[in-house]
């Protein structure tokens, strides 16, 4: 059994619904004619993988750039020597993110806490010259991962930065449920332990503060700590809300590395709601239908 993230596990397989908190009418139709602020950045959003890896430091080099609808910046550093990473208890990566904001200048992107990039399309292949550390690197780079090419107002919706504001668990048979501000995975997988009998362990200081989806067919989970968790998705029916994600590390927990989810949103104005339900199985050899609630803006 792999021992990581009992929460990120139910992220990654769990139903998955956007709403609004109007009146409590939890029922409520999807508004079809809800439109949502288009993001500042929404035509800047690309996911780049370069042609040969750049060196960013002497453990790491740097082989992806995806710049988000929102105005946040990824990249995606990776071990120059993979195989010198020892294994611990918790599983280990051999990558690990920048993240953070970025604006643009007269076609230049300033990336915060690391340099400039310049993007120039020849065709299907691009030109990424990066500045950091005060040096200047030119790579090629191509488009990587699935572009979701659906254009709905669904789509144009969902791809941005969602906050938390709250979450909220309930285990079935439970007569009551667990509820904080944000969204801490160590006290709420404390309380997951206590009342359904969960073993899965968790890294400290895992508070997750921001969800994103992105055009560039990316999910993301952005923890306070600063540490970045992102998978994959694509629509499996955008009339109906409905789509699949891959977490790119697979060891999220447990056998679990795929997910379908389903999607609603409502005019701004309250939270909106994820609401996450999935079934696991506790030490006893039980089966147990868990509800996550988080309220987001």
């Amino acid at each position: 059994m792999k021992k990581n993230l009992f929460m990120l596990a139910m992220l990654a397989f769990t139903t998955l619904s956007f709403t609004a908190c109007n009146n409590d009418k939890d029922d409520e139709p999807v508004n079809e004619d809800v439109i949502l602020a288009t993001p500042n950045y929404a035509d800047d959003a690309i996911r780049l993988k370069f042609d040969d890896p750049v060196k960013y430091d002497d453990e790491f080099n740097l082989t992806e750039l995806e710049l988000t609808e929102s105005g946040y910046y990824l990249l995606k550093l990776e071990k120059a020597n993979p195989f010198a990473v020892k294994a611990t208890r918790l599983s280990v990566r051999t990558y690990k993110f920048l993240n953070d904001l970025f604006s643009k200048a007269e076609n230049v992107y300033n990336l915060k806490n690391f340099g400039t990039v310049k993007i120039t399309s020849n065709g299907s292949k691009y030109t990424v010259e990066l500045t950091f550390n005060g040096n200047t690197i030119t790579v090629t780079a191509s488009k990587n991962g699935i572009t979701i090419s659906d254009s709905s107002r669904t789509t144009l919706n969902l791809c941005r930065t969602w906050t938390i504001q709250s979450t909220r668990v309930q285990i079935e048979g439970e007569s009551g449920f667990y509820q904080e501000a944000g969204c801490d995975l160590n006290s709420i997988l404390a309380y997951v332990q206590q009342h359904a009998q969960i073993s899965d362990e968790v890294q400290s200081n895992q508070v997750i503060s921001r969800i994103s989806f992105s055009n560039n067919g990316t999910f993301t989970l952005v923890y306070a700590n600063g540490l970045t968790d992102r998978a994959q998705w694509q629509w499996v029916s955008p009339a109906n809300g409905t789509l699949t994600y891959t977490w790119e590390h697979n060891d999220m927990g447990y056998s679990f590395i795929n997910g379908q989810a389903s999607v609603q949103i409502h005019q701004k104005g309250t939270p909106s709601r994820l609401l996450l339900s999935g079934t696991v199985k506790n030490n006893k050899g039980e089966n147990k239908n868990i509800t996550v609630t988080v309220n987001m803006i």
